[in-house]
């Protein structure tokens, strides 16, 4: 059984754990990868847009802009959960892009599908902008499923960790440590790296009530110490996956829906196991769709970047009982 409460992102490097603002946790340094990196490293920053969760809680989600002036997110955070399928948005100032209020034109809104699933649906929905469109460069859908190990940028405006430590305590034969989340903390982006630990199609089956969030093609990261390590939390859902091509192209190759928590967990944290368990069995994880299976939907509102317009790079503790994937508001 999925049980559903608020995720986010959280960075961590292998030692301290002094507090740290805005969305992301990260160790050491305060205030840091909360403004878009310079020059090649830059994997479209100002394109990792806030877009209000009005079902679940009133707060603001993620969104990512791809241009042409749509937008991609999680369908749960615009789900009208009076009616299967539909939306909700707020006016004026549904979406946010680098704090300038945008609306949305509801008549532009979908859910998008994936192919062969038990249910056509899937947690991911577009929508289009009113108005003259950002002024933000295009962003590239990854073709393929991120294999294993790739490294990934993962984008997202929900809660950091700055509520407070969390460990270390131990479990068995590991040791935890982590961050509780701080609630008034989404308030910008911020970003962290991980690596794919799975890519295989993880199949999602999510439907609650009146809310069919749908059956997703996922792939997994694994929250572990190192410095500038990234978990999702509250708020993270819709945020972005990216990642570089060999010619040093970024792309963007996932949309965050899902993280898990452990059995006998503290709640509202991110907690990452030491020795590293490379399984995701006993350490926390996020799960995120594959944009590559959804490409074919995304790609005809959004036309192709030429060379000039891609964003180059010059570049569970356990305890005996099986981990919850958690829904990522």
């Amino acid at each position: 059984m999925r049980s559903r409460h608020p995720f986010f992102l959280a960075l961590t490097a292998a030692i301290a754990f002094p507090a740290a603002s805005h969305a992301l946790v990260i160790n050491s340094e305060t205030g840091a990868n909360d403004t878009a990196p310079s020059g090649a490293a830059d994997f479209g920053y100002g394109n990792v847009v806030r877009v209000f969760a009005q079902n679940f809680g009133d707060f603001y989600s993620t969104g990512v802009y791809l241009g042409n002036g749509w937008v991609i997110s999680a369908y749960h955070v615009v789900a009208d959960s009076a009616a299967d399928g539909g939306f909700t948005f707020m006016s004026p100032g549904e979406v946010k892009v680098n704090g300038v209020p945008y609306d949305v034109d509801p008549a532009s809104a979908f859910q998008l599908t994936t192919a062969g699933s038990p249910s056509t649906k899937a947690d991911l929905a577009m929508f289009r902008l009113v108005g003259t469109a950002p002024s933000l460069p295009q962003v590239h859908i990854s073709g393929s499923t991120p294999a294993f190990n790739t490294a990934v940028t993962m984008a997202g405006a929900g809660y950091n960790g700055s509520g407070g430590v969390v460990g270390p305590y131990t479990s068995g034969s590991f040791t935890y440590n982590g961050y509780s989340w701080n609630p008034t903390s989404n308030t910008i982006a911020r970003f962290g790296t991980n690596n794919v630990s799975s890519s295989s199609d993880v199949l999602v089956d999510d439907t609650s009530g009146s809310f069919n969030f749908g059956t997703t093609i996922m792939a997994t990261t694994n929250y572990k110490s190192g410095t500038g390590v990234a978990q999702a939390a509250a708020g993270d859902s819709g945020g972005g996956v990216f990642t570089q091509t060999g010619g040093g192209a970024w792309q963007l190759s996932g949309i965050m829906l899902d993280a898990t928590a452990l059995s006998g967990q503290p709640g509202t944290s991110s907690v990452y196991s030491t020795p590293y368990d490379p399984t995701g069995n006993f350490t926390d994880q996020t799960y995120f769709a594959d944009l590559s299976k959804y490409a074919s939907q995304i790609n005809p509102l959004i036309p192709e970047p030429g060379a000039a317009g891609l964003l180059t790079a010059a570049a569970a503790i356990l305890l005996g009982s099986r981990r919850r994937a958690a829904r990522i508001f």
